[in-house]
C-alpha cells in the first residue's frame, strides 16, 4: 500500500550551464530517480517537496528553467508502464 501523504512529482529542467545542471541533478538525485536527461520522477511528502523547492530556488538563475509537475493520485494510478523495469520502480515506492 502506498504512503497516504506521498505526492508523485515530475521535475523537468532545461539548463544550459553545465555546472548549474550538475548541481540541480545532484539535488534531484537525493529525492528521486533520473528518468532521462533533465527529467526526474519523485515520490515525496509535503515536507520533502518544500525542501526540494527551497533548494532549487536557492540555486536557480533567470536563464534556466525548472518546472515541478505534481501528478494527482488518479493520474498517477493511470500511468502505463510499457517496460517491465519501469514497473519495478513504481512498486518500489510501496510499503508492504
Amino acid at each position: 500500500m502506498k504512503e497516504v501523504n506521498t505526492l508523485h512529482i515530475l521535475v523537468i529542467h532545461n539548463i544550459k550551464d553545465k555546472n548549474l545542471k550538475g548541481r540541480v541533478n545532484r539535488i534531484l538525485s537525493e529525492y528521486g530517480f533520473k528518468f532521462k536527461s533533465g527529467v526526474f520522477e519523485c515520490f515525496l511528502n509535503k515536507k520533502q517537496l518544500k525542501s526540494l523547492t527551497y533548494q532549487l530556488k536557492a540555486i536557480n538563475r533567470n536563464d534556466s528553467q525548472i518546472r515541478i509537475y505534481p501528478l494527482c493520485q488518479s493520474c498517477s494510478n493511470d500511468i502505463l508502464f510499457l517496460n517491465t523495469n519501469d514497473e519495478i520502480r513504481k512498486t518500489a515506492h510501496f510499503i508492504i
